[in-house]
């Protein structure tokens, strides 16, 4: 299993990198949640990597505190749970994921600190839309 959260960059070449044990929790989480497989096809990404997949010069994956996850046939069930602060979200939240990025074929989550939206349970995050 924890083959599937190292890098897939093509240039990454190292035996091991940075990782935030919080989004395997979080990967598992969703998947026990939806009862459904859920695919990573993103984590720590070299500069490069980063660059090629469009990423932000500042991303929160060069440091290993972002995973990109495809959830085919259950992006919606997801994406409603952390809009509308439900149970998921709320279990998200303890574990401290605070950024939430979606589009139509993967779910972004990271462990920022910091945030533009502001939930009085459980403080800063953001939300956004690809």
């Amino acid at each position: 299993m924890l083959k599937e959260f190292f890098s897939k960059c093509p240039d990454f070449i190292a035996p091991s990198h940075p990782f935030d044990i919080r989004l395997i929790d979080a990967a598992q989480l969703i998947r026990t949640f939806t009862s459904s497989a859920v695919l990573i096809t993103s984590t720590f990404r070299t500069p490069e990597c980063n660059i090629k997949s469009g990423g932000k010069p500042n991303s929160y994956h060069l440091s290993g505190r972002a995973i990109d996850l495809c959830c085919p046939g259950i992006n919606l069930k997801v994406k409603d749970q952390i809009i509308s602060k439900g149970e998921l979200y709320q279990s998200l939240r303890r574990l401290g994921i605070n950024g939430f990025g979606f589009a139509d074929t993967f779910i972004h989550l990271d462990v920022r600190l910091s945030g533009s939206l502001y939930d009085s349970k459980f403080g800063f995050y953001d939300l956004w839309h690809y």
